[in-house]
């Protein structure tokens, strides 16, 4: 199990293998920021992790990533990933649905989108560390192409929902009511799409 081990209140060591992982995302160009919420992690234990990394590592990257000459994450890399890992096996309107469920939990701000698909046990090719690879063919092309348009303004959502899940693969529960009942839902190939307001009622 990846771990970290605080010894006192300024130190803390980090597990090899969490270390390797950490300092290989750092490597490919994402920030402290980035690496905790896509491992779920503590800044304390990602901190930790690069500041025992030798300098002639870590301090080229530091000082491209301050002057912005590379960005941390490009964001229509993760959402092609996200929809793609979520619904390549959907039809297009199950795929724009999953894009919907995205764009409308962040209110259509593209600035909070990547913030909504790797904040932790969100979105599950994210979780526990993983990174959802890049496909390819067609279905890969028009995830990018959802993306895209995502980012830069043209996404038009196809349904007004925020969540979703595949009742094959989990039953969560925010999607039934205290006593039970399921809430309202509407059924998109395998998903079922749940509204912001469907999720507040008791």
């Amino acid at each position: 199990m990846n771990m970290s081990v605080r010894i006192d209140e300024s130190i803390e060591i980090v597990e090899a293998d969490l270390l390797r992982k950490i300092r290989d995302m750092f490597l490919r160009g994402m920030t402290a920021a980035a690496i905790a919420a896509a491992l779920a992690l503590p800044m304390s234990t990602v901190d930790a992790a690069l500041k025992s990394a030798p300098k002639t590592l870590t301090a080229p990257l530091q000082q491209q990533q301050q002057r912005r000459v590379q960005p941390a994450i490009d964001p229509v890399d993760v959402l092609a990933r996200t929809i793609y890992a979520e619904a390549r096996g959907e039809s297009r309107l199950g795929r724009l649905a999953v894009a919907s469920a995205i764009y409308n939990r962040a209110n259509g701000d593209a600035s909070k989108m990547i913030q909504v698909v790797l904040r932790p046990k969100q979105f599950t090719p994210w979780n526990k560390g993983r990174i959802p690879p890049q496909g390819s063919g067609e279905i890969w092309n028009e995830c990018v192409k959802i993306a895209h348009s995502m980012i830069d303004g043209t996404f038009q959502p196809v349904t007004t929902h925020t969540h979703y899940y595949n009742p094959r693969m989990a039953k969560p529960g925010w999607a039934y009511m205290p006593k039970g009942q399921h809430r309202k839902f509407i059924q998109i190939g395998s998903h079922r799409f749940l509204t912001a307001e469907s999720l507040s009622i008791a």
